[in-house]
């Protein structure tokens, strides 16, 4: 009987496995290391838009969602459209695409992509002009001596919820009542922000703010305008593909190379 062929397999076996293992290691390392360079957040919105039909008012929410990408020195927003296409007579299509915006941190400038579809066309725009038209920059809220402090509550993962109700705000019809505002520690690294005053008043992250429209009547409309809340919310997201992201970016910057070098 051979008794060296079954040990010998055996062998062949363990260093095998062991050499996938390593490998396995190695492609993990990599991908937690490029993880580790990608920092994505979402930044979402949430907008109540009163419409005044025959006499009775209806809301429509418009939910807004915006993921941002930060990379070495590169800042890069994926800003939502939809697009329509009409087909025949009334068959009209929706379809969500995506325009982006990136630029370099404390840039006064940056370059806009219509589109990533097709032939990439840089656009050079200033930073603040798109960002405030389109991704909330410059906005704020403060807490004032109107505000009055009702309670704070621990939640479980660690963020705070404060509360507060506007004590003057009886008249104004379209100014919130209420205010909740969550801050999480967590975030305390990012530039990106909901509240700059907030932050620097709480010296922590303001990481998502509702404010709350009671029931009010209208005596311009002559109709009940219905409870109503608004929300702005940013929240790390886990990168589970960091190298598309960091291959997108190294594209839009080579074209952007190409583009205006020959200028």
């Amino acid at each position: 009987m051979n008794y060296l062929k079954p040990v010998f397999s055996k062998r062949i076996f363990v260093l095998v496995l062991l050499s996938l293992i390593s490998i396995s290691f190695i492609f993990w390392s990599q991908a937690n290391h490029l993880s580790n360079d990608v920092t994505h957040l979402r930044l979402t919105a949430g907008l109540p838009f009163l419409n005044l039909i025959e006499n009775k008012v209806n809301i429509t929410y418009l939910k807004d969602t915006i993921d941002i990408y930060y990379y070495k020195n590169n800042v890069l927003y994926f800003l939502p459209y939809i697009e329509q296409n009409q087909m025949g007579d009334s068959i009209l299509i929706e379809e969500r695409k995506y325009s982006c915006f990136l630029f370099d941190k404390d840039s006064c400038s940056g370059y806009f992509f219509g589109s990533l579809e097709g032939t990439f066309k840089a656009k050079k725009l200033s930073v603040d002009s798109v960002l405030t038209k389109r991704g909330y920059y410059g906005m704020d809220f403060y807490l004032d001596d109107k505000c009055t402090y009702i309670e704070k509550v621990v939640e479980s993962d660690g963020i705070v919820m404060e509360k507060y109700y506007n004590k003057d705000n009886i008249l104004n019809l379209f100014y919130h009542d209420s205010i909740y505002v969550y801050f999480d520690k967590r975030l305390n690294d990012i530039g990106l922000s909901i509240s700059k005053s907030i932050d620097k008043m709480k010296n922590q992250k303001l990481c998502k703010v509702r404010l709350i429209f009671n029931e009010k009547f209208s005596e311009k409309h002559h109709v009940m305008l219905p409870k109503r809340e608004m929300y702005f919310e940013i929240k790390k997201i886990e990168n589970n593909n960091p190298a598309e992201t960091i291959n997108i970016i190294e594209k839009l910057n080579k074209e952007i190379g190409a583009q205006y070098s020959r200028r």
